[in-house]
């Protein structure tokens, strides 16, 4: 995608690959339980909550507010942003 993504992008994915050339909304993969998300902005609050084992994502930017917040299992992955 080129441009900016709105709220729950990936909401509930089993599997795939989304890039994102831009930002993302609140709570992006909310939920998923697979695939890959490539962020190349910012995420907006609360990116990555309930999640379980299988889905990967990385964001170029910042993920403020709650990253991961009732993480399942899986890895949390940055790319170069920060985690605040």
């Amino acid at each position: 995608m080129h441009g900016n993504a709105q709220d729950q992008l990936g909401r509930i994915s089993r599997n795939g690959k989304l890039v994102i050339h831009g930002d993302v909304g609140q709570t992006f993969m909310y939920g998923a339980k697979g695939g890959c998300v490539y962020v190349l902005g910012n995420a907006a609050g609360r990116p990555l909550i309930t999640r379980s084992a299988g889905p990967k994502s990385s964001c170029n930017g910042t993920m403020p507010g709650f990253p991961g917040e009732s993480f399942m299992a899986g890895d949390l992955i940055t790319a170069a942003g920060s985690l605040s």
